[in-house]
Formats: C-alpha cells, structure tokens, sequence
C-alpha cells in the first residue's frame, strides 16, 4: 500500500500511466515545446550552447538532484522512526544517514563551488540557485494549500485530471 492524493491506496503496477498508450505524453509534449523555445531565447541572447547553456543547465539540474536525494534520505529516516514499518536499523537509519551525510557533504561542496561548475559569475550562480530555491518554495506552499484543504474537510483532493481519475480507478 502507498498514500497517493492524501488516502492510502494499493499503488499503480510500475510503469502504469496516465494514458491508454502507456506513455507520459503531457510531460513529453510540454518538454518538447518548452526546449525550443528557451533554446531560441538563448540563441537570440548570443549565448554559447556548449559552455553557457549546457553548463548551466547541467549544474542546475545537479543542484536540484542533490536536494531532491537528501530531502529523500530524510524522509525515509523520518517516515521509519514515525511508523516503526521496519525494526532493522541499518535500512531505516544507518544506511539512510551515511546516504544523507554524503549528499549533504556533495551538496554543500556543489554550492560552494557553483560558480564554477556552472561556468558563470557568482551572481549567476545565486540567481539560479534562487530559481531553484522559489520553484521548490512554490512547490511546498501549493501543497500545503492543497493536501491542507484535504486534511480540513476529512476528503482527499480530487486527481489533477482525468487521467489520473483513470489510475484512481484501476487501484
């Protein structure tokens, strides 16, 4: 079993989408058409797209992974210490610790060193760890309103669409 949109039920088999074709196509299509445009702001902007673009690209995404995994290394030792699921504590603390020490080790050496991994000026560099970090925020608010609301009338939110109704309905 897995919480999905705020009630526990049995998860989709993996690999299990949102369409009868079996593949993300929103994500797919939404990806496809913002990379053109960006890349034709960037060639307006006169911008090299080996040494500008993929680098800041490439140490954006970084970033973002290397917070993404710690905050998933916190979360299993919070998540193990809440439900006691799993009495074995090198599953569900020693490994996730020396999991999360390490990324917060590489985390702290990426920010430190982010202006020159993305190639790019200090003020470059905290403009798009401030993208990072608002995206992220945005994120959080979003939903805390949403599962919020869920937790004040006693009913999960409605899935985003009606595909995801769709999944709803095969769990």
């Amino acid at each position: 079993m897995c919480s999905r949109w705020g009630g526990p039920r049995p998860c989709p088999p993996p690999g299990a989408t949102a369409t009868p074709a079996g593949s993300p196509d929103r994500a797919s299509l939404t990806q496809s058409a913002a990379a053109p445009v960006l890349l034709a702001v960037f060639a307006a902007a006169g911008l090299d797209p080996v040494s500008e673009v993929f680098a800041w690209m490439a140490g954006t995404a970084t970033l973002g992974m290397l917070v993404l995994m710690s905050l998933i290394c916190l979360a299993v030792i919070v998540f193990f210490r809440r439900t006691r699921a799993d009495p074995r504590p090198w599953h569900t603390l020693i490994a996730p610790l020396l999991g999360l020490a390490g990324l917060c080790g590489a985390l702290v050496l990426t920010v430190s060193n982010f202006p020159l991994l993305i190639g790019g000026s200090t003020g470059l560099a905290v403009a798009i760890e401030a993208v990072l970090a608002t995206f992220f925020t945005a994120g959080v608010v979003l939903a805390k309103l949403r599962y919020g609301a869920a937790r004040t009338t006693g009913h999960p939110p409605e899935p985003p669409d009606p595909a995801h109704r769709e999944l709803e309905e095969l769990a």
